[in-house]
């Protein structure tokens, strides 16, 4: 707009010295026509000095006169035209300060319970090694083979058995079956380590080999979220809904559970955007107790010829190496830290927040954007401010553009951190995934924080331009309880 601007006023100005040009030449010829007129009535021959006084000095002071006015008006308009601009800039910049400076309100969540299923050994049992290098990187898989037959590199689970004995399943879908009852079989069971109000005593048998529990334990609404990256057929989606619902029942949750809501072609920003509404209590009919469950897999020799995988593929790579992936995760999330019953301890989530940059920016930009975010954590938890002793993991590829820019913004906060030690590119383990990505940034995390309390930064980065940033904290229960109506932080 600025550069519109300007291009105007110069087609105003370049008129203007045209006319105040041929004005010039005028007064010469007029110069001239006076000085021979003088000449002529006088009837005398003018001599060469009154020649080139009259014809020369005379129209070159005048023009030397034009060109020095000239130079004077365009350097005092261009002063001008500058100190409208750095008055425009003054003012953009107090706008952008105020709307900084506006309370901004930190949703907040508790985590209850969280679960994961993912490759490079990253489960919710298990601690990060101390040399984050030491986990593994995506590998050539052994059967799967590009258009040139070409081995594809990949991250995926070893699964003892996921055939699909009806037949109705692809291979893919038939993965991410297994890897949902894997992370229900540990999700659920997580809900009954809280002590919510109870009515009577609870009974527990064994059926076929599974524990089902029986209780006239009276515990919140629950309701289900389940997240699917990628398409899905109607297939997967009645079978995924009948296997849930069977667990619920394994393990007494059918009555708790008062939806489930199953979303396909689920993204990273959808999952994010749902946190963020959640943590705001933006939606209406919100539950005490939320759980969010995503899978994916991209280990599918069928999925791989498909054009539509390969084109969105495609579109959704980062710059650097993106690995096909699979997983699951899940998270149980509650509203009400009031009912959170007896235990010690919980897992605050602080955010989402979230901004958009344009893509076509500098980096420096972008990095600033995203250290943005960063600040108002720094401002919410002390300790972060100066302690460089917390843990960070980012969804992107370690050496790709959108890493840089993540571990660039963790610097200017923390110019110590050891990237090796405690920044975790997830995508390079667990290949670039979609709604798997924020949950199992958010397992890994929590799973962390049992071994080590220190707090964590969550980045997110997308090619898109969106930016999405969440910090967890370990917090005693009655400071849960106490900081439940969600205070403001200002930046």
């Amino acid at each position: 707009m600025n550069l519109m601007h300007e291009a105007g006023t110069q087609a105003k100005v370049r008129p203007g010295k045209l006319k105040r040009f041929l004005a010039l030449l005028l007064l010469i010829v007029i110069l001239w026509g006076c000085v021979i007129a003088y000449w002529v009535v006088r009837q005398s021959v003018p001599g060469i000095q009154q020649m080139v006084l009259g014809l020369g000095v005379i129209p070159g002071a005048v023009v030397l006169l034009w060109f020095v006015s000239d130079m004077l008006k365009d350097a005092l308009d261009k002063k001008q035209s500058q100190q409208a601009i750095t008055q425009q800039q003054s003012a953009l910049m107090q706008e952008q300060t105020t709307e900084m400076s506006k309370p901004v309100q930190l949703g907040r969540l508790n985590v209850l319970g969280v679960s994961c299923c993912l490759p490079a050994g990253l489960d919710s049992d298990t601690a990060l090694p101390d040399s984050l290098l030491d986990i593994p990187y995506p590998a050539l898989h052994p059967s799967l083979r590009d258009s040139e037959g070409l081995p594809i590199k990949a991250a995926w689970v070893e699964l003892d058995d996921y055939v699909d004995k009806q037949g109705l399943l692809a291979p893919h879908e038939a993965r991410i079956l297994v890897l949902v009852e894997k992370v229900t079989e540990i999700l659920l069971p997580q809900l009954h380590e809280f002590a919510w109000q109870t009515e009577g005593e609870i009974d527990t048998q064994v059926v076929a080999g599974l524990r089902k529990i029986e209780s006239t334990k009276t515990v919140p609404s629950i309701k289900l979220w389940i997240y699917l990256d990628g398409d899905s057929s109607a297939h997967l989606e009645q079978r995924l809904l009948e296997q849930t619902k069977q667990k619920l029942a394994d393990f007494g949750l059918s009555d708790a559970v008062g939806e489930i809501e199953l979303v396909h072609q689920a993204t990273t920003a959808r999952v994010w955007q749902d946190l963020e509404n959640l943590a705001h209590r933006r939606r209406s009919g919100c539950m005490p107790v939320e759980i969010f469950m995503a899978a994916g897999s991209q280990i599918s020799s069928q999925l791989l010829q498909s054009s539509a995988f390969g084109q969105r593929r495609t579109q959704s790579a980062d710059e650097g190496d993106a690995a096909l992936g699979e997983g699951a995760a899940g998270v149980i999330f509650l509203q009400d830290p009031n009912q959170a019953g007896n235990h010690s301890a919980s897992t605050q989530l602080l955010g989402p927040l979230t901004t958009q940059v344009d893509k076509q920016a500098l980096v420096s930009a972008k990095i600033s954007e995203m250290a943005s975010l960063i600040q108002y954590f720094t401002e919410e938890i002390p300790r972060l401010a100066n302690d460089s002793s917390l843990a960070a993991i980012h969804d992107s590829n370690m050496g790709s553009g959108l890493a840089v820019e993540a571990t660039q913004a963790l610097a200017i906060h923390w110019p110590d951190l050891s990237h090796a030690k405690q920044v975790l590119a997830l995508a390079s383990h667990i290949g670039k995934q979609g709604a798997v990505a924020p949950l199992a940034q958010i397992a890994i995390a929590t799973t962390q924080m049992h071994y080590s309390p220190n707090p964590v930064i969550l980045l997110s980065l997308e090619n898109s331009g969106k930016r999405f940033a969440m910090a967890l904290r370990a917090v005693d229960v009655n400071d849960v309880v106490q900081g439940s109506a969600m205070p403001e932080a200002t930046q």
